[in-house]
């Protein structure tokens, strides 16, 4: 089950979730979502456990929980939704067309 973590406190390290989630199961990956240009953490993380029940009970008994002085809201994660590549064709074709100015001589 993937489980959505999110107030993260900006310190909280993989392990430490990790550990926080093996109280109610086997944890299978811990991933914390950080920024690409700072390396800091963004505030939330995914938590994958191999039972379906065991991710359960760890959602029930951590959502609105106290983990390192924050409250943690935790969930069942959402599959990502795909990219609308139609609209990225269109803004690129759109973009290309708008490029092509002449300047007139007077």
């Amino acid at each position: 089950m993937n489980i959505y973590i999110g107030n993260l406190n900006a310190n909280a390290s993989e392990e430490q979730v990790s550990n926080l989630f093996k109280k109610y199961g086997s944890v299978e990956s811990v991933k914390i979502i950080v920024d690409l240009h700072s390396g800091n953490s963004r505030g939330f993380g995914f938590v994958e456990m191999d039972e379906q029940q065991e991710g359960a009970a760890a959602i029930e008994k951590l959502n609105n929980a106290k983990f390192m002085n924050q409250l943690i809201e935790v969930s069942e994660a959402m599959p990502r939704e795909p990219k609308d590549t139609q609209f990225m064709i269109n803004a690129r074709s759109k973009k290309k067309s708008l490029g092509s100015f002449s300047k007139k001589s007077v």
